[in-house]
């Protein structure tokens, strides 16, 4: 008999647990803020043989808790459909009420004329990481259009 008490206290306290987990789950999944994303391309240098470029993207964490990034691209695309970038970036964690700035530095090779017109997309996984235990990640793609006329950056971001 006194098995099944301890038995049956112990199930009561992991439930009682877990209400407790779950309402303080629902407290900050109705909180959560989407991250500020800046996606910037600064051409270095343009020819019709390459194009050299550094790729910067930016986001800030306005949550109370930690977002996840992971399996960042950028990838562009002429109107034909044909993919002349994808840039891999590593991603990771930003910390509550922090920014992250992730870089890569490209350089391009066109074969033929450069397209007048990109489409560039980003693509990862997104999410947030409560307490260090729980993640919960979504899949995120967004579409840019880019014009290639000068020098100076190409940049867009997650309101326009």
């Amino acid at each position: 008999m006194e098995k099944k008490t301890i038995g049956v206290l112990l199930l009561v306290v992991l439930i009682i647990i877990n209400a407790v987990i779950g309402g303080v789950l629902v407290f900050f999944i109705q909180d959560i803020h989407e991250p500020k994303i800046d996606v910037e391309l600064n051409l270095s240098q343009i020819t019709t043989d390459e194009m050299r470029f550094t790729a910067r993207i930016s986001m800030k964490n306005d949550n109370q808790f930690d977002f996840v990034a992971k399996n960042l691209n950028i990838i562009g695309r002429t109107p034909e459909g044909n993919t002349i970038l994808d840039i891999e970036f590593l991603g990771g964690n930003i910390a509550a009420k922090q920014q992250r700035i992730f870089t890569a530095n490209e350089t391009v090779s066109f074969s033929g004329e450069l397209s007048s017109k990109i489409y560039a997309s980003i693509q990862g996984i997104f999410g947030v990481n409560i307490a260090g235990i729980l993640e919960k990640t979504i899949p995120f793609h967004l579409e840019k259009y880019l014009i290639p006329d000068n020098q100076s950056a190409c940049r867009g971001d997650r309101n326009n």
